[in-house]
């Protein structure tokens, strides 16, 4: 079996390494508040109701909904992924979610929040803006 060059060896970790990072192919939507919250720093959770989000090192790309005109793209990592009820978040995962209170939130998720679904709590930075 030949041995690999240093070079060669590099390029086959790299490529290795991008295999496993995926980026999910439908574009999770926030509101243009949400989208400035991302950008500012003050949301750095998501709490996504359906399938699987991903894992951590994977990408999700977001879309502005209800935006007319042109429309931000955000490129964001995934740091953490956690199940959970969504009655489950606490005070600092509101602040993360970018509103100030757990209360805010569940009034943000008033449809949802009653039934106190299952959702995955997706931590993430963001590694990317596109207009």
């Amino acid at each position: 079996m030949k041995r690999e060059t240093p070079d060669e060896a590099k390029l086959l970790k790299a490529i290795r390494r991008r295999a496993r990072v995926a980026t999910r192919t439908e574009p999770v939507e926030l509101t243009p508040g949400e989208v400035r919250a991302v950008l500012d720093g003050t949301k750095t959770q998501i709490r996504l109701p359906w399938g699987n989000p991903g894992t951590v090192g994977d990408r999700l790309w977001v879309k502005e909904r209800g935006y007319r005109g042109k429309r931000t793209r955000l490129l964001l990592k995934i740091l953490k992924v956690r199940q959970e009820r969504v009655q489950d978040m606490t005070e600092e995962d509101a602040r993360a979610e970018g509103v100030e209170s757990r209360d805010a939130f569940a009034r943000l998720w008033k449809r949802t929040w009653d039934a106190n679904p299952w959702v995955f709590c997706v931590e993430f930075r963001l590694l990317k803006r596109r207009h």
